[in-house]
């Protein structure tokens, strides 16, 4: 057992993870500006997706439900219990403040 507790000669999962993370974000920071790396980015995304797929099962991103915009296609709601605008948050009057 290696310093980070992993058993097999392989990275462990968190330092894979990480490794793997940090160069998806360079590609992605490169490829940002430009119409055509967006689109291939997008499109190897897709197929990588679905490689993996094949031997874990559905796996769910959050950007699936987002159009060609860059635009959410569900409507975002506030949390509950947060206030309206324009609404002061000032106390409520007691019955006795109120006669």
């Amino acid at each position: 057992m290696d310093e980070y507790g992993c058993v097999e000669p392989v990275a462990c999962s968190f330092v894979w993870k990480l490794q793997m993370m940090r160069k998806m974000n360079s590609v992605l920071t490169v490829s940002q500006l430009n119409k055509n790396t967006r689109a291939n980015c997008e499109r190897y995304f897709n197929e990588l997706k679905e490689l993996v797929e094949v031997d874990v099962e559905f796996i769910c991103c959050d950007g699936d439900e987002y159009d060609e915009k860059g635009k959410s296609s569900k409507d975002v709601l506030n949390p509950p219990g947060s206030q309206q605008k324009e609404i002061r948050n000032k106390r409520f009057k007691s019955i006795v403040e109120k006669r």
